[in-house]
């Protein structure tokens, strides 16, 4: 298929480690066969040229092997030179494995009609320098197979690294086809069908990270395009638009961008537990609404109407509700941690154990809300045109309270 990757398999090639080890061991196997047929017979076992010869040509070949793999050499001028080159290198060597005994030993040892005792030198002075060419052999062996293994290990990453490519791009295919069905089911004129569409956008936001910003500014503009008119009256909105406002409730709660639900009318919505922070509610009505437990944090409802609405243990830190309609509202336990209440209304609605620390209340209107304690007060902003119930409005504490915050 276009744009598919398909991983081409290795085309197999000669192991030169293999050839290296194979003759690595005929080399030590005719030298010991060698030694031992020196000390026993007191002559080489192939005769002292062919031995050496044998040997040689062995060598010759296991280091000509390497250098041609080292070097890459290609052309014949330079295998020709790199022949001329190892094959002087195995002279030395094979001279040194049959004349050495005599170089180091000379003085000890017969030219001619050679006994046990001079075999003994011999044979343990070759086969002490056969063991060091073997042990040369065995380490580039050694070597080659651990660059093998090291080329295998890029090989397998470098084809790893583009199944993964290849996964994400037919992964993010599929995400955009069904993103692409579910705008189509949520632009439908038949209800079943667009809430099919809002789930499947709420599916598409949890299975794409990517994509999350997108699904929830769609979903966003859905509801203020469908639920931005209304006579202020607690009139049930329709079943897709609660459906769009449950699911952008159930946004993760690392959710930190804004949301833009400015002037909806959605009241008696079903929002416990939502994660709403971040989000603008001006001018919204949100009248009977169900927030209990929710989160609003740094949440915006600038004279939004939340009348008899829902919002006990709701999280309002920061919060913005300047001049919000809060009567008859069941506030009990809600936490107002320096939220903005300016010119609020709280008649008749339930304060019982609200945390108002920080909050400011400046020219609020709370004579007929209920549960509110001086306690409460005391760690909040008042002014002289807070209006408080008679009993609290002549509390020494609240008084003393609001001529410090005047000075």
């Amino acid at each position: 298929m276009k744009g598919q990757h398909l991983s081409e398999p290795a085309r197999p090639r000669v192991q030169h480690r293999h050839i290296l080890l194979v003759a690595g061991v005929l080399a030590g196997a005719l030298a010991v066969l060698d030694s031992l047929s020196l000390a026993v017979r007191g002559v080489p076992l192939l005769g002292e040229r062919w031995s050496l010869g044998l040997t040689s040509l062995v060598c010759l070949l296991v280091v000509g092997s390497w250098a041609v793999e080292k070097a890459g050499l290609r052309t014949v001028t330079r295998w020709v030179a790199a022949t001329l080159i190892i094959a002087a290198i195995i002279c030395g060597y094979g001279l040194l494995l049959w004349k050495g005994p005599w170089w180091f030993d000379g003085s000890h040892l017969r030219k001619k009609d050679l006994q046990p005792a001079d075999g003994v030198v011999i044979t343990g002075f070759r086969t002490a320098l056969v063991a060091l060419g073997a042990g040369f052999i065995a380490a580039l062996g050694l070597y080659y197979t651990h660059r093998s293994h090291k080329q295998t290990e890029k090989l397998f990453d470098h084809t790893r690294e583009k199944d993964r490519e290849q996964t994400e791009l037919t992964r993010e295919g599929q995400v955009t086809d069904r993103y692409v069905e579910a705008i189509k089911l949520l632009s439908s004129e038949n209800l079943t069908q667009r809430l099919g569409g809002i789930y499947s956008l709420e599916r598409i936001m949890r299975d794409s990270a990517k994509d999350h910003g997108t699904v929830v500014d769609v979903l966003a503009a859905f509801v203020r395009q469908h639920a931005s008119k209304g006579d202020g009256q607690a009139h049930v909105p329709s079943e897709d638009i609660r459906a769009a406002m449950v699911v952008l409730g159930r946004r993760p709660k690392s959710e930190s961008s804004r949301l833009n639900l400015a002037g909806v009318q959605i009241p008696v919505v079903e929002l416990a537990n939502a994660q709403l922070p971040l989000t603008c509610f001006d001018f919204a009505n949100l009248r009977a609404v169900n927030m209990d437990r929710a989160n609003l944090t740094q949440s915006e409802f600038h004279e939004a109407i939340l009348s008899a609405a829902r919002l006990s243990n709701a999280i309002l830190h920061s919060a913005v509700l300047r001049k919000a309609q809060l009567d008859r509202a069941d506030l009990t336990l809600a936490d107002f941690w320096r939220a903005d209440l300016s010119g609020a209304n709280f008649a008749r609605a339930r304060l019982n154990s609200a945390n108002l620390a920080g909050a400011d209340l400046r020219g609020a209107d709370l004579r007929g809300a209920q549960g509110v304690a001086v306690e409460q007060l005391c760690k909040a902003i008042l002014d002289k045109h807070t209006q408080l119930a008679p009993d609290l409005a002549a509390d020494a504490q609240i008084q003393e309270r609001i001529r410090k915050l005047e000075e």
